[in-house]
């Protein structure tokens, strides 16, 4: 990690206008390896080997809303630095300066001085490459479990009832600090502000969520967006998703990500491109805290007693959204989203769509090949799923597409630039029939076909 590398968390903090340190490297200022933070300033910043960077963007924390940071660095010792809140790249710089090692401890939540993080850290994780800011946006909300295995991924602390590295790397376990007295806890879903026994109202850490099923489709199954737009009182604002490639319809997923005092003030809608809507959510959750789930069809009502917000991880819409009258997934995906009363705002995070059951893509191998290539699909004949494998030589545009057997698009299955390297994609024809596919992979001028079988 000292030529290029990238730490991200979500962080809400107590207090602001104080040095809030999230990650700490060295026991000096001069040999600090990496620090996270954010600065007496409210601005977020970085440390390495004592030199502060940090951000003059437009990025300023407040007390008390949850945020997802991220840092990222490459071409040392001439770095450059990206600082990122939110998915929104805020600042980046370019210095000379190399990165120290060191064997003294990583501190989470504390700097050398022993200034100590105040707030909530979630999901802290230290990658071995610097990531784009598409990847940044692609992984902030899904739940480090479901991004596993992932060879890229040096060290993942979620906190989910221990200080586990859930990552391949053996030997970096967190441990309480042994040296006083702890102010740090491990906090769930029980609300803590009240004391003696836990009361019956219960506040959800909705930053990450895990789909799960095998393979997971979060995220690399979903086109994902973080928009970061404020809900106020009594407004109404629309949001959108420009879908480039077109196939018709046949399941929709709908990924959402909202930040809000009373859940039951707001009315979401979801427009296709053919012009039919359906609503997602109105006036539901009551006086429930914030939305991190996933719509889809046949789940649980929303009206369903017990079933409270943020309804991780997945509740049914509204309205059934079954095909929206047959439209094809190429054009403008439109959320519609309204505060209906006075008194409480929010933020809408995130919101993402997964159309005919997508799995997504993603990298086998870091190894960069000597050749384009298109393999077989296995197992095949298939049923419902099989896995497909390419290689790209270097960075190019990818599309893979299915046809059926008249030569018509059915799906597609990866549509985004891709560096130089081997990935694997599943292919899930649950909702297709019975007969001879055909997909094909066209690849900074690369194209190849292959023929499979479905047999149901």
């Amino acid at each position: 990690q000292t030529a290029e590398g990238s730490v991200e968390a979500w962080i809400k903090l107590s207090s602001v206008g104080v040095l809030q340190p999230i990650l700490q490297k060295g026991s000096t200022f001069a040999t600090t390896t990496l620090a996270f933070y954010v600065t007496a300033a409210n601005k977020v910043g970085i440390n390495i080997g004592g030199h502060n960077y940090i951000s003059s963007g437009p990025a300023t924390f407040i007390a008390s809303k949850w945020y997802h940071v991220a840092a990222t660095w490459s071409g040392g010792p001439n770095f450059t630095v990206r600082l990122y809140v939110d998915g929104i790249l805020d600042q980046q710089q370019t210095f000379n300066l190399a990165m120290p090692t060191n064997t003294d401890t990583l501190w989470i939540g504390r700097y050398y001085s022993a200034t100590r993080f105040t707030g909530l850290i979630d999901e802290l994780r230290l990658w071995g490459s610097e990531l784009t800011q598409q990847q940044i946006v692609r992984n902030m909300f899904a739940s480090g479990r479901s991004l596993l295995p992932n060879t890229n991924l040096v060290g993942i602390w979620n906190f989910d009832g221990s200080l586990k590295n859930f990552s391949a790397i053996t030997g970096i376990d967190g441990s309480f600090n042994n040296g006083g007295t702890n102010n740090c806890r491990l906090s769930a879903f029980a609300n803590e502000a009240n004391p003696g026994a836990l009361s019956n109202s219960f506040e959800a850490y909705a930053t990450v969520v895990n789909h799960g099923g095998s393979p997971n489709p979060f995220p690399l199954g979903f086109t994902v967006k973080a928009p970061g737009k404020k809900i106020n009182d009594n407004t109404t604002f629309r949001d959108t998703i420009a879908v480039s490639s077109g196939v018709t319809l046949t399941a929709i997923e709908v990924f959402m990500a909202i930040r809000h005092t009373y859940c039951g003030d707001l009315n979401l809608t979801l427009t296709a491109p053919n012009g039919q809507a359906r609503d997602l959510s109105s006036g539901n959750g009551s006086t429930g805290l914030d939305i991190l789930t996933f719509f889809s069809d046949g789940s649980t009502a929303l009206t369903t007693a017990g079933f409270f917000p943020p309804w991780t991880r997945y509740a049914a819409p509204e309205v059934a959204m079954g095909n929206f009258g047959g439209t094809t997934t190429q054009g403008n995906w439109i959320l519609t989203v309204q505060d209906a009363a006075a008194g409480d705002t929010g933020w809408l995070a995130g919101w993402g769509l997964r159309f005919n059951n997508a799995t997504g893509v993603g990298q086998t191998s870091a190894d960069v090949p000597d050749k384009f290539e298109l393999l077989q699909n296995y197992p095949n004949p298939f049923n419902p799923a099989t896995t497909i494998e390419f290689a790209i030589p270097k960075e190019a545009n990818v599309n893979i597409g299915v046809y059926n057997i008249l030569g018509q698009l059915v799906t597609t299955l990866v549509n985004e630039r891709k560096k130089a390297g081997s990935y694997a994609i599943q292919f899930n024809a649950n909702s297709f029939t019975s007969g001879t596919y055909f997909y094909r992979i066209t690849a900074g001028g690369y194209v190849e076909t292959k023929k499979m079988l479905l047999l149901k």
